[in-house]
């Protein structure tokens, strides 16, 4: 079974790999999956067709490309203020390889060779966090359950009389549970 229906709006996925043959297979394999996929084998690519096209929701980024390092590329991600998820795809499986990817803001880093069920788990399960991180929506700055008002936009929840406060996890909490479980009251 695929990762997403064809109901809902697929994923779209940058793979960022010089190899071609393994270009070829993960595309493929992420479209089996139901993901929507390009792919470039450089750097430079990669820019650009992040300049071009900010409707990624995640990219897959060989370390070791012919223009550039996939660490620097992430760093100058990350730098520019681009938090697209990243996952990193490398033959470097040292222990200092993989923190030096994780300090330059990849999300999770997995060695080659892997096996394809962890490497599709992975990219599901970071899909699924920059989900849970996603901003709420201006169409629905606010709920009101009972006598409850949840104001998404002002980041507060009031009851008759009284202001509640919620730390910030409980916050993003009731905003994902209320947002994918409650219908909208109007």
């Amino acid at each position: 079974m695929g990762a997403v229906s064809e109901a809902e709006n697929p994923a779209r996925l940058l793979v960022v790999e010089d190899e071609r043959h393994l270009a070829a297979g993960l595309k493929l394999n992420f479209e089996l999956e139901g993901y929507q996929v390009e792919v470039v084998g450089s750097a430079r690519d990669a820019g650009a067709q992040l300049l071009s096209d900010d409707g990624f929701d995640a990219i897959i980024l060989d370390v070791m490309l012919p223009d550039a390092s996939g660490v620097d590329f992430c760093r100058k991600l990350r730098d520019a203020g681009n938090f697209i998820p990243v996952l990193m795809l490398t033959a470097l499986d040292k222990t200092e390889d993989r923190v030096s990817g994780l300090e330059a803001g990849a999300d999770d880093y997995l060695p080659k060779p892997f096996e394809l069920n962890e490497l599709l788990a992975r990219v599901r399960s970071m899909l699924r966090r920059a989900d849970w991180q996603r901003p709420v929506q201006d169409s629905h700055p606010s709920m009101q359950l009972g006598d409850v008002v949840i104001d998404f936009a002002a980041h507060e929840v009031r009851a008759p009389g009284r202001e509640i406060k919620l730390t910030q996890l409980e916050f993003d909490l009731l905003r994902y549970f209320g947002y994918k479980f409650v219908p909208d009251p109007t």
